[in-house]
């Protein structure tokens, strides 16, 4: 049972998870973000597809994949079967990899509908669950069940109540391990503190009888602003005027009408109310023209949000020269797009629209909307939730980076993996950590580890191989596995491990590493098999820029050699077999031994600080 996280681990990438089990190849997720996931990563023959929700980067390569697994089942919600046609059929998808209509309709119309609580049977040991995710209409996280073990795919979720989606309820059944987006602002901004913001904006403008130029994305977002907007129209906190929907905005609010009774937000039941009080306004390709020219303030929300072609980019060149016009974006804002050049531009600076230089007059704002909450919330789901394991995944590095602190400090009993795209993790060697909840003391855990090296290390010197079979179970029988909990436990694990494996070897006053190198190897691909490689890798990172630190405390007894294990390099003869044989052993890491001249510099500093140490250093360095 093993997961590969093809694509979507960092911030603007498409997500594309695989899931083994046995024979079974199951997708979550196909998405397009500016790229397709690389698709030639797939090492299995793919059985089954699961798509969360209708947002590009979750099932914008569905076409593709489809003509890869033609045999796969695909399995999503009605309303988001609707709204991925919208998403597929977008201009940029279609024109670059050539995928016509009749395709995406073809594919789309042989989708299994499902809907939540309704149990799906892929085999008689994995059951899918469907259930509310909140974040857009018809949106879904999947609870997976394989034989005993319960893990949670959540996709996108809206960790707060949104005026038309509702909110993400984490079910109350012993989930063993989520896999869990983290799209999560760090502050404290959320949905409804942006759409506070962005309403003063608006009162300001319509007082200075201007208009509201939102450029936005299709689905989601445009339709919990409009309804927001709406309501605050109806309770007389923002001046009545026409709210206008344009684009491929147009579009989905369609499907929204013809799915309003799946909405579970705070303002489903005033939805209709909205649109039937005229408060909500379609524009046609027809009607364009003369909404522009309209001397009345109004607020419209059209696509695309990057200004690269369509109706966004028509209403801004028409508005560009007006000082009353507010343009607000509701997103991150793409590099090279004129929407980017018209956030950074000064006032009065010429931008270029498709060859047509135009001085920007017009205000410009960027009040990012987050629907799917912020760390907070986040925390309060994981400390109330019985779950025993999370992998983040889908998010930007500085707020995962400040989820593990956190997760490191307040919730070391629960296992956290952060993988990078392309890692795999081996799940039932993850879940078998996410169920041990009590924690070894650090004494305890130094102990076993340097008791796992003396007995190894005399296998290993009575000629009997070492395999990472025998390991492992070595370290599941002592409970030493369990507590590998997050990475610093692994990073923490990996280099006690070495630690002892060097004094085990240390022999008339030199060491032989090839005891050591076998053993970090062994570590090493246990921790990658519930981490990933990039963790790993990043460990051998370490181990390769500490090096030179390592040899210098060997000469001079400092830090753990002094302290625990008891160890020195006495004589040059001895500093050069060691290193040799560190050099012939970890080179195959990637690991460079250091240098003589390296090692050397770093006594003398020391000896600088620390007098006492002298002795130590002119015993080995004395014919230099």
């Amino acid at each position: 049972m093993k997961i590969k996280f093809i694509s979507g681990c960092s911030a603007g990438k498409p997500n594309l998870i695989l899931l083994s089990v046995n024979n079974e190849g199951i997708i979550l997720d196909c998405g397009y973000q500016y790229d397709m996931p690389d698709f030639t990563k797939i090492d299995k023959e793919i059985k089954h597809i699961f798509i969360t929700h209708a947002h590009a980067d979750h099932v914008g390569s569905l076409t593709i994949l489809k003509r890869i697994f033609p045999e796969a089942n695909v399995y999503m919600s009605e309303p988001t079967k609707e709204l991925s046609k919208i998403t597929i059929s977008n201009l940029e998808i279609k024109q670059k990899y050539r995928i016509p209509k009749k395709e995406i309709d073809e594919i789309i119309e042989t989708v299994n509908l499902i809907k939540e609580d309704n149990i799906i049977k892929i085999s008689d040991n994995i059951k899918v669950l469907p259930i509310a995710a909140g974040h857009i209409l018809g949106a879904l996280a999947y609870l997976i069940r394989i034989d005993s073990e319960l893990i949670l795919y959540t996709g996108d979720i809206s960790l707060m109540n949104l005026p038309l989606a509702g909110q993400f309820f984490l079910p109350q059944t012993g989930v063993d391990l989520i896999i869990s987006e983290s799209n999560f602002s760090l502050g404290e901004e959320n949905f409804f503190k942006s759409m506070e913001k962005i309403t003063q904006i608006i009162a300001n403008t319509i007082k200075l009888k201007g208009k509201v130029i939102m450029p936005i994305p299709a689905i989601g977002r445009a339709q919990e602003i409009a309804t927001y907007l709406a309501s605050k129209i109806l309770s007389n906190e923002l001046p009545r005027v026409n709210i206008f929907i344009d684009g491929s905005v147009r579009e989905a609010f369609k499907v929204y009408d013809k799915y309003y009774t799946e909405l579970r937000g705070y303002l489903k039941d005033i939805y209709l109310n909205v649109k039937s009080a005229g408060l909500i306004k379609e524009v046609s390709d027809m009607m364009r023209k003369d909404i522009i020219k309209s001397e009345q303030p109004y607020i419209v929300l059209t696509t695309p949000a990057n200004l690269r072609h369509g109706p966004s980019l028509t209403y801004v060149q028409d508005y560009i020269l007006d000082e009353r016009i507010a343009i607000i974006f509701t997103g991150k804002v793409e590099d090279k797009t004129t929407a980017k050049k018209l956030l950074v531009a000064r006032r009065g600076e010429l931008i270029d629209f498709e060859g047509v230089a135009l001085g920007k007059r017009c205000n410009v704002y960027l009040i990012e909307v987050n629907e799917h909450g912020n760390v907070s919330d986040y925390l309060q789901l994981i400390k109330k939730s019985l779950v025993k394991g999370v992998i983040l995944t889908h998010g930007n590095d500085v707020t995962k980076e400040f989820l593990n602190n956190i997760f490191s400090k307040d919730f070391q009993n629960i296992y956290l993996a952060i993988p990078k795209e392309m890692d795999e993790i081996n799940l039932e060697l993850s879940l078998k950590i996410c169920k041990k909840m009590q924690l070894m003391e650090e004494e305890v855990l130094d102990f076993l580890i340097e008791r796992m090296n003396k007995e190894f290390k005399t296998l290993f010197d009575s000629k009997k191989p070492i395999s990472e079979e025998e390991v492992l179970k070595w370290l599941e029988n002592q409970e030493v596995l369990h507590e590998i909990k997050n990475q610093e436990k692994a990073k923490s694990i990996f280099f006690v491990a070495f630690r002892y494996a060097v004094k085990y070897s240390y022999k008339d006053n030199a060491i032989n590493f090839e005891y050591p190198a076998l053993i970090l190897e062994i570590i090493s691909n246990i921790i990658e098999k519930i981490y990933g490689k990039t963790t790993v890798k990043m460990l051998f990172n370490q181990l390769n820029e500490t090096s030179a630190k390592f040899f210098k405390n060997l000469i001079l007894r400092g830090g753990t050699m002094k302290a625990q294990l008891n160890i020195e390099i006495t004589s040059m003869e001895k500093l050069k077999e060691t290193i040799k044989s560190f050099e012939e052993n970890f080179s195959k890491f990637n690991i460079k031994a250091p240098s003589i001249a390296e090692i050397k510099k770093l006594c003398e500093e020391e000896v600088k600080i620390n007098q006492s140490l002298k002795a130590s250093y002119e015993r080995v360095f004395k014919e230099i």
